[in-house]
C-alpha cells in the first residue's frame, strides 16, 4: 500500500508539471483551456510535447544535464500551481466511474511493475539505457556515429526518463512508458473528451481496447507514450467543430506530431496520416478547401519547427557521407496477412487485420449520426490507425525489418485508433439514431475483445509474476531474464566495465561495444558506443578514436552464428544490420590482432589501434 501511494504521488506530480506546460501552450495557441479535470489528460499530453521541445533545444545547446532537467520540471509544477490558483471556481468533479479501470490498473502496476524486473539484454541494457546516462553526464545525447541515435530514436525518450535516472537506479527506466504511459492512455480513453462528448460505456470500452490488444513489447522504447500522443491528436480534432481551424490553433497538433517523432521516428507515419485525414474532412464538410489546407499546412509547419532542434542535433550524422552499399534483392515476405497462426510475440496477422477493419467499421457507424467535430476526429483516427497499419505492413515491411516486425511497429497505431474511436461513441441510451450507431460500434468491439481476453489474462499473470511487459518471456524464462537484468545492472558488471575503461587514458577517444553501455563513464572519455542498429546506419564510420573497448564474450553477447542467422531475416534492413554487425566483428578481430592489447579479462578487451 505504501508503494502504491508513493507511486500515485510521483505520478500526480509528473501529471501536474506536464499539465502546467500544456495549459500555457493551450492559451498561447488561442484555444480555450479545457476544463480541469475533465480533459486534463489532453493537456498533460500537450505538456509532454512542450517538454520534449525544450529537451531538443537543451540537447542541441549541450546543456541537457540535471540543472536544465530540474528547471523544466520545476517550472511545470509552478505553472500548474499558478493555473489552479488563477481559476475560480475550479471544478474538481472527475468522473470517478470512468476512471475506475485506470485507477485499478495503476494500483496493479505500482505493486508489480515498479521497478520492472526484466529488460531486453540487447535493445535496453546494451543500447537505450546509455542514452539518458550520456545526456546527464555530457549535456547531450549526441555522440557516436555507431549508435542508433538519429535513426531508431532521436532522444526524446532519454529526455523524459532522465528525471527518474537522475534520482533512482537505472532499472526504473521502463516505468516511464510501462506505468506513466499506460495510465495516460487509460486516462485519455476515460476522460479525454469534454463532458458533453463522452459517455461511460465508450470510456470503459476504450480502456478495455488499450489493455486487451497484444502490445508485443520487446524493449523499453516508447510504446504507450506514442499511443497517448496519437489519441490526444484525435481528441483535439474532435473539437474542430467548436471553432474554425486557424494557423494558430494548429500549433497544438503540431506540437504533438513533433513529440511523436522525437519519441520514435516510426510515429511519423500515423501522425502525418492523421493530419491528412482530418484536413480532408475539414475541407469536405465546409464545402471549400481553405480550412483543410490551413489545417494541413499549418500543422505540418509547426511540427517541423518544433521537431527541428532534434533534427539539427543529429544533422552532423545526416549530412555525413553515406556508405550504404547497394541493397540486396528482396526475397519476399514470409507472413500472410490473412493467416490466423499465432505469432511468436502474441496475436496473429489476421487478428490485427480484423482490428484494422473493425476500427474503420466502428468509425463509419459512429460518423453516420455524428456532429462535424466527431467526424473530423474519426477521419483522422482511421487514417492514423487502419491506413497507417496497411502502409507500414504492406508497403514498408519489405524495405524495412520484415512483416512481423512491422506489425509490431504498427500495433500502437491500432490501439490508439481503436481506443479513440470507441471513446467517441455516442451514448447507447440516446435517441434512436444515436442508439443504433452506438450499438453498431460497440457490438463488434465487444466480440473482438472476447477473442483477445484469454491472451490478456496471460499477460496479467506475466506482469504479476515477472514484473515485465516483455512479450517474448515465458514462465520458463522469467528467472533467467530477471537474473541477467539484476547482474547486468549491478555493481559487479559496473566494476568490470570501469576497470577496463580505466586502462584508456583520461580524455582519449574510445569505441566501446559492451553489453552494459550504461556503466561507461562518458565524462572521463570521449565514448563512441557501438551496437548493431547503429553500425548499420548509413552514416556509420570509424570515429577519430585511438582505443577500442570490446566485450567479445558473456551471457548476452552475440556470436558469429547469431549474426549469420540475422542475415537470413525477412526485410532488407534486418539483413543489412546482420551483415554490417558480422563484418564489424571481423574488423574488430583484425584490428585487435594488429593493435596493442592493453587489457583482457576473458570477456572484455581493450586495445590501441594502429
Amino acid at each position: 500500500m505504501i508503494g502504491v501511494m508513493w507511486a500515485a504521488a510521483v505520478l500526480g506530480a509528473a501529471c501536474a508539471a506536464l499539465w502546467g506546460w500544456g495549459r500555457v501552450a493551450s492559451r498561447l495557441c488561442g484555444v480555450r483551456p479545457v476544463s480541469w479535470p475533465v480533459s486534463w489528460p489532453v493537456t498533460v499530453a500537450v505538456g509532454m510535447a512542450v517538454l520534449l521541445v525544450f529537451g531538443g533545444v537543451a540537447n542541441l545547446l549541450g546543456v541537457a544535464g540535471a540543472p536544465a532537467l530540474h528547471a523544466a520540471w520545476g517550472a511545470g509544477l509552478f505553472l500548474a500551481l499558478h493555473g489552479v490558483r488563477s481559476r475560480a471556481p475550479v471544478r474538481l468533479r472527475a468522473d470517478l466511474w470512468a476512471l475506475l479501470p485506470a485507477a485499478l490498473v495503476l494500483a496493479f502496476l505500482a505493486a508489480t511493475h515498479l521497478p520492472p524486473s526484466a529488460y531486453n539484454p540487447h535493445d535496453d541494457i546494451e543500447k537505450y539505457f546509455a542514452h539518458p546516462v550520456r545526456m546527464l553526464q555530457t549535456g547531450t545525447v549526441f555522440g557516436s556515429p555507431l549508435s542508433a541515435l538519429g535513426t531508431e530514436t532521436l532522444g526524446g525518450m532519454a529526455w523524459l526518463s532522465a528525471i527518474l535516472v537522475e534520482h533512482l537506479p537505472i532499472g526504473w527506466y521502463g516505468a516511464v512508458d510501462g506505468v506513466f504511459g499506460v495510465f495516460l492512455c487509460l486516462a485519455l480513453g476515460a476522460v479525454g473528451l469534454p463532458a458533453h462528448r463522452r459517455n461511460l460505456a465508450g470510456a470503459w470500452l476504450a480502456q478495455a481496447a488499450i489493455l486487451l490488444v497484444p502490445p508485443q513489447i520487446t524493449n523499453a522504447a516508447p510504446f504507450y507514450l506514442g499511443v497517448a500522443g496519437l489519441m490526444a491528436l484525435t481528441m483535439l480534432a474532435a473539437e474542430s467543430g467548436e471553432a474554425p481551424w486557424t494557423a494558430r490553433r494548429a500549433m497544438l497538433p503540431g506540437l504533438l506530431c513533433a513529440a511523436l517523432v522525437a519519441l520514435k521516428p516510426t510515429f511519423l507515419l500515423p501522425a502525418a496520416l492523421h493530419v491528412a485525414g482530418t484536413a480532408v474532412w475539414l475541407a469536405a464538410r465546409r464545402g471549400h478547401r481553405r480550412e483543410g489546407i490551413v489545417a494541413a499546412v499549418a500543422t505540418a509547419g509547426w511540427a517541423a519547427l518544433f521537431a527541428a532542434p532534434w533534427a539539427l542535433l543529429h544533422a552532423p550524422h545526416y549530412l555525413a557521407p553515406w556508405i550504404d552499399e547497394a541493397p540486396r534483392a528482396f526475397r519476399g515476405a514470409g507472413l500472410a496477412l490473412l493467416s490466423f497462426a499465432p505469432m511468436q510475440l502474441g496475436g496473429s496477422p489476421g487478428t490485427f487485420l480484423l482490428l484494422a477493419a473493425a476500427i474503420a467499421a466502428s468509425a463509419l457507424a459512429i460518423g453516420w449520426t455524428a456532429d462535424p467535430g466527431r467526424r473530423a476526429a474519426l477521419s483522422g483516427a482511421v487514417a492514423a490507425s487502419s491506413g497507417a497499419f496497411l502502409v507500414m505492413v504492406v508497403l514498408l515491411a519489405p524495405l524495412g525489418n520484415g512483416p512481423e516486425t512491422h506489425i509490431r511497429y504498427a500495433i500502437p497505431y491500432l490501439i490508439a485508433g481503436w481506443a479513440a474511436v470507441l471513446s467517441l461513441m455516442p451514448p447507447v441510451g440516446g435517441r434512436a439514431g444515436l442508439r443504433a450507431a452506438g450499438m453498431a460500434a460497440a457490438l463488434p468491439a465487444v466480440a473482438l475483445m472476447a477473442v483477445l481476453a484469454p491472451a490478456f489474462t496471460a499477460r496479467v499473470r506475466q506482469v504479476a509474476d515477472a514484473g515485465s511487459w516483455l512479450a517474448y518471456l515465458g514462465p520458463d524464462t522469467y528467472g533467467k531474464h530477471i537474473a541477467y537484468t539484476r547482474a547486468a545492472l549491478g555493481d559487479g558488471e559496473r566494476e568490470r566495465i570501469r576497470r577496463a575503461q580505466a586502462v584508456v587514458p583520461e580524455g582519449a577517444g574510445v569505441v566501446a561495444w559492451v553489453g552494459s553501455a550504461v556503466h561507461l563513464d562518458f565524462r572521463r572519455n570521449r565514448v563512441y558506443e557501438a551496437e548493431p542498429a547503429g553500425i548499420a546506419s548509413p552514416w556509420a564510420r570509424w570515429p577519430d578514436a585511438e582505443y577500442v573497448l570490446w566485450q567479445y564474450d558473456g551471457t548476452a553477447v552475440r556470436g558469429r552464428l547469431d549474426y549469420e542467422e540475422w542475415m537470413r531475416q525477412e526485410g532488407r534492413n534486418e539483413r543489412r544490420i546482420g551483415e554490417r554487425a558480422f563484418a564489424f566483428v571481423h574488423d574488430l578481430e583484425r584490428r585487435a590482432r594488429r593493435g596493442a592489447i592493453l587489457y583482457d579479462d576473458g570477456q572484455v578487451i581493450v586495445f590501441r589501434r594502429r
